[in-house]
């Protein structure tokens, strides 16, 4: 550059100026400073540069008599690109005066821009791909005007090329194709060119949706098996990376995804069956695009379950035959009968439609009969035209006519009470099926002559309390539609006992105890002795609180409850008899009246050669309340206290006033004296009260 010279200052003739040359190399700015004079000079003068460069410099400015120019200093700068950078200079100290100054200005060009970063994939697609990028990390001097995006088939470049420019740091390409792998890099350019290409980056488009497989079928091999098979339409574009099965059947109605299978199967075996139930199947394929759409649905059946309830009744000449349909049943239905002639083996006799019974109009009434039935699915899914399920279970033989069987027994049984009234209960058991139609009852007690009873279709009979114990035996028989009574029944037998009784002796009342002894009297009108018992305390809420029990004539039981004081309670007891008879409970409510335990106190002593801490305790106090008992002035009187009996060996004395009663006592009524006597108060146990003999009624006036 040339130099950038400022204006002359000072006197003519002697006048001076102030110079800068910049010049650019790379990123650095050279500044050159130059002083100019008009005639001969010999100085000392000051130069002070500012802006980009600062500082200053002393020299002696020396110039010849017609004046010249003189290089003062050189100073060098870096500097970024594309900004204008300003230089000043200035001088000081001239002999007359003059004070010249300039300003000059440079700019390191701008560079093309650093390369932006590898391209980021943000979405994919079948048929597009978007990609992102970051900025250059120096535009080099210049705004970045805009980027072109290269896609390619090659890691190279090289093949399949294609550009595209935006300004934005983003670009979608659409149309593309599905599954296939595309490689993308980007440049960047300024107003001093373009950038290097950045890294490269691969992508893969989404494969389409897969198409739905074809020619789907299934064939039934079992109740239990059932297999499928398929056509594959994979292609490169959309390929199969698994394949879904589903299904869905007459008891779960919502599609479930059974299987998934390799993109390569064309069949799948499903294990999971079960009988009764028609099963549909549907199938698709996945990809990473994801699912396609699915096949046509087809269907298949499972062996439908045996009809229940089977019942063969004889209905006049003709024998009526009824069931219960199979459960889960689909599409059309039949039913299938079999007899069992005599017993001989089982032969289709019919089969009909989807109905619950069916009549042998013509039995053959020389043998017994007896029927099953199956349900065969008519149509409805693949292997299901003509499939029979099991068979049920067959109905009772039903004979036409036939006297029926010994009955059943129900009650009595065991031992019965004596006094109560005696129910006989049996179950008529027919050949031919028919209804019970009369009875004949018959009884006896410990031996005695038979007492016959009879009926007709009622299969209980009840009489009066017999009130005896012993031995019962009886025995019944019962008649069909045939005009012959079937055989007695075995003679059956039970126990006649009376009931035993207790008594609740104790507790009755108040119970002045923590702690409850129950007792109780045991009878028994048949002298039979106690052989069990049980007794129970409960609370006032009725709460079990304990139980206890026992074997064998014992009479009372003890409980380890601890009572409350002043609380309400229950004791309740029964016994049974050696014959098996339990009484009735036998219950008491009683309330606890009794003094709590005393205090003592503890004396701790410490022995300091043994290093042994003793403890002793005081003796508890006497109870200090005594009721006096005995005849007046004739009888030693008895003191009763609440931890025991003393007997004063002395006559009662009379105490008229409190001055009368011995030291610190007191004399106060009490409820279990009459009327007009004390109860004599005093603070220990006494054995007498050191007064003489009086003749006068004890406690009273």
């Amino acid at each position: 550059m040339a130099v950038e010279w400022g204006s002359w200052s000072g006197p003519s003739g002697t006048r001076f100026r102030v110079g800068i040359d910049l010049s650019v190399s790379g990123t650095t700015i050279t500044a050159r400073y130059y002083l100019g004079s008009e005639g001969g000079v010999s100085d000392n003068q000051k130069l002070v540069m500012g802006y980009s460069i600062t500082g200053s410099v002393n020299y002696t400015a020396s110039q010849p008599y017609n004046g010249g120019t003189q290089l003062i200093a050189t100073r060098s700068v870096t500097s970024s690109r594309g900004v204008q950078r300003r230089f000043s200079a200035r001088i000081e100290g001239i002999y007359n005066g003059a004070s010249p100054r300039v300003d000059a200005y440079a700019m390191v060009p701008a560079a093309p821009p650093s390369s932006p970063g590898t391209p980021s994939v943000v979405s994919v697609s079948s048929t597009s791909m978007r990609i992102s990028w970051s900025a250059p990390s120096s535009t080099n001097g210049a705004s970045i005007t805009r980027y072109q995006v290269q896609r390619a088939d090659n890691s190279s470049f090289t093949s399949g090329t294609a550009a595209a420019t935006t300004t934005s740091r983003s670009y979608t390409n659409s149309s593309l194709s599905p599954n296939r792998t595309y490689y993308w890099r980007v440049r960047a350019e300024n107003s001093a060119g373009w950038s290097g290409w950045s890294g490269g980056r691969a992508a893969t488009t989404s494969p389409a949706l897969p198409t739905a497989p074809t020619s789907v079928a299934v064939t039934r091999n079992s109740d239990t098996s059932q297999a499928l098979s398929w056509t594959r339409q994979a292609t490169s574009q959309a390929p199969y990376d698994s394949i879904q099965v589903e299904r869905k059947d007459t008891v779960n109605s919502s599609w479930t995804r059974v299987a998934t299978v390799g993109g390569t199967a064309t069949s799948y075996t499903d294990t999971s069956t079960v009988a009764s139930r028609r099963y549909d199947y549907r199938v698709r394929a996945v990809n990473g695009g994801g699912a396609g759409g699915y096949s046509a649905t087809v269907s298949v059946s499972t062996s439908p379950s045996a009809p229940s309830g089977v019942v063969a009744k004889k209905s006049g000449t003709q024998i009526s035959v009824s069931w219960s349909k199979s459960t889960n049943q689909w599409g059309i239905y039949q039913h299938v009968i079999q007899d069992n002639p005599g017993g001989t083996g089982w032969v289709d006799v019919a089969t009909v439609g989807d109905v619950t019974s069916w009549a042998d109009t013509a039995p053959d009434t020389n043998v017994t009969h007896q029927y099953r039935v199956a349900t065969r699915v008519y149509t409805y899914g693949v292997g299901s035209a003509g499939l029979t399920g099991g068979w049920s279970t067959p109905s009772a033989v039903v004979q036409l006519i036939a006297p029926p069987l010994a009955p059943s027994r129900r009650l009595p049984v065991g031992t019965i009470d004596r006094a109560a009234i005696l129910t006989f209960a049996w179950t008529h058991n027919p050949v031919d099926t028919t209804d019970q139609t009369a009875y004949e009852l018959q009884y006896r007690v410990n031996g005695g002559a038979w007492v016959l009873l009879t009926g007709t279709t009622a299969d209980v009979r009840m009489v009066s309390a017999l009130g005896v114990s012993g031995t019962l035996e009886w025995q019944v028989r019962t008649k069909g539609e045939h005009p012959d009574f079937g055989p007695w029944s075995p003679v059956w037998s039970a126990s006649l006992a009376s009931l035993p009784a207790v008594v609740l002796l104790a507790p009755v009342g108040t119970l002045p105890s923590s702690r409850l002894t129950a007792e109780w009297s045991y009878a028994n009108a048949d002298s039979t002795g106690q052989a069990v018992w049980e007794a129970q305390l409960l609370d006032s809420e009725g709460a079990l609180l304990e139980t206890r029990t026992g074997s064998g004539g014992a009479v009372s039981a003890v409980f380890e409850t601890a009572l409350v004081d002043g609380a309400d309670y229950v004791a309740r007891v029964r016994a049974r008899s050696g014959a098996g008879m339990w009484s009735n409970w036998e219950s008491q409510q009683f309330t606890t009246d009794f003094p709590l335990p005393v205090t003592v106190e503890a004396i701790p002593v410490f022995d300091r050669e043994t290093g042994v801490t003793t403890l002793t305790f005081t003796d508890p106090p006497t109870p200090s309340t005594y009721e006096w008992t005995g005849q007046p002035n004739a009888s030693p009187s008895t003191s009763n206290t609440a931890d025991g009996t003393i007997t004063n060996l002395e006559i009662n004395p009379r105490f008229v006033t409190d001055a009368d009663t011995p030291p610190d006592s007191t004399r106060e009524p009490h409820a279990l004296l009459p009327a007009g006597s004390y109860a004599l108060v005093i603070p220990a146990a006494p054995t007498g009260f050191g007064y003489g003999s009086f003749a006068y009624d004890p406690f009273g006036e």
